[in-house]
């Protein structure tokens, strides 16, 4: 799942980076487009507008900057603490998201209404735990897992919120799938 992240995630810091190094917004979108397009083996529209900028490709849609919203089809289960969402990745499908915002609580704030909410909302806690100034969950509830990191840097909580469907790549290992076949 890292890996799908990191593909996902990996075009939206190319075009902004193309797009903050970049005073013309044609030639910004257009080499943004070319390094997308690259890296993902598709096509790519960009669209660049204020402090915003959009990806739209074969996989998947991005966006990140000012004013973002939800994305359509956001699992209405997830609870998504009070901030400004900053980043939305939808995955064509519609079934994998990735949502971060900041926020002005603090992390053991955020921390405490995820610990209420993931239970009201059904969410399993399968491992949670702190390093420095950072927390996170993970969870499932059905056919699907959600990942949520806390982190605390410059008077902002950073909130990230990742959920996508199990499958049989990235489903956890059940005992029936350890067999001892040919151990001796």
């Amino acid at each position: 799942m890292n890996k799908k992240i990191g593909l996902i995630l990996m075009p939206v810091l190319l075009a902004a980076v193309v797009f903050g190094l970049s005073a013309c917004k044609s030639a910004s979108e257009k080499a943004a487009e070319k390094l997308i397009e690259k890296s993902t083996n598709g096509q790519a529209d960009v669209d660049v507008s204020g402090n915003s900028v959009k990806v739209n490709t074969n996989s998947a849609s991005w966006e990140t900057g000012d004013k973002i919203s939800l994305p359509d089809g956001f699992p209405s289960d997830i609870y998504v603490v009070e901030g400004t969402i900053k980043t939305a990745v939808t995955s064509k499908t519609g079934s994998d998201y990735v949502v971060s915002l900041e926020s002005t609580k603090s992390l053991n704030e955020v921390k405490a209404l995820y610990d209420t909410k993931l239970k009201e909302n059904g969410w399993t806690i399968t491992t949670s735990g702190a390093i420095a100034q950072s927390f996170s969950y993970l969870t499932e509830k059905a056919d699907r897992t959600l990942n949520i990191g806390i982190s605390e840097a410059d008077g902002k909580t950073i909130v990230t919120l990742t959920t996508f469907k199990k499958t049989a790549v990235n489903a956890p290992a059940t005992p029936d799938d350890n067999t001892n076949e040919g151990a001796g």
